[in-house]
């Protein structure tokens, strides 16, 4: 339903309105969108690239415990200027780490900021 949306250029994916493990945008994506939150949700493998969010600009995934990996087509986004992760899995800050190095090496624009944010153990 949401792949329907052409004109869409927010979209929240919070724990009350998405279910399941797995996403996979339809053909032709979101392309508009410039910011997509993806909070609290048992999202675990997410297939996408660059045609799905061609013009994201800001990423924003927090508490996503079994999230590991962001489509590395994501580093062919040219307008992707933050990855903004909070209290989610290392491999998946390590994902973003690969995200933001494959941009400097394609000679693009690279993300201008990755912020991490984790929960302090005491």
């Amino acid at each position: 339903m949401l792949g329907k949306c052409p004109n869409l250029e927010v979209l929240k994916l919070k724990p009350d309105a998405c279910h399941g493990t797995e996403w996979y945008p339809i053909e032709g994506g979101f392309p508009r969108l410039k910011l997509l939150l993806i909070e609290g949700t048992n999202l675990k493998y997410w297939k996408a690239t660059d045609d799905h969010f061609p013009a994201l600009e800001h990423l924003k995934i927090r508490h996503c415990f079994h999230l590991e990996d962001i489509p590395i087509g994501f580093a062919d986004i040219y307008l992707l200027q933050l990855i903004e992760l909070q209290n989610c899995s290392a491999k998946l800050v390590a994902s973003a780490g690969r995200i933001q190095a494959e941009q400097e090496s394609l000679g693009s624009k690279a993300v201008d900021s990755l912020f991490v944010s984790q929960p302090r153990v005491r």
